[in-house]
């Protein structure tokens, strides 16, 4: 989805590759844990970002709708916005 996500990912299979490989106990344990914090942190920035893309969605819908409107009401002709004073003349 984003490029920190997929750092975060990475660098928490990484954690768990050298998990995997190393003797001690209280190491392997940390560095699993390491491995959880990681990847608990690329989910909450996933989800930053899957709110943050639905709430400019959200405004870009309003803007598209308020531009509809405005085309609908003849407010709007060939780009250019014309006045409230002009269009009821």
């Amino acid at each position: 989805m984003s490029g920190i996500v997929g750092q975060l990912e990475r660098q928490a299979d990484h954690c768990l590759h050298l998990a995997y490989q190393c003797q001690d106990q209280k190491v392997r344990r940390v560095l699993r844990l390491l491995a959880a914090d990681l990847t608990l942190a690329a989910e909450r920035q996933r989800k930053h970002l899957k709110n943050s893309m639905a709430a400019e969605f959200a405004e870009l819908s309003r803007l598209s709708r308020e531009v509809a409107a405005a085309i609908s009401q003849n407010r709007i002709v060939r780009g250019s916005v014309r006045s409230e004073s002009a269009s009821t003349a």
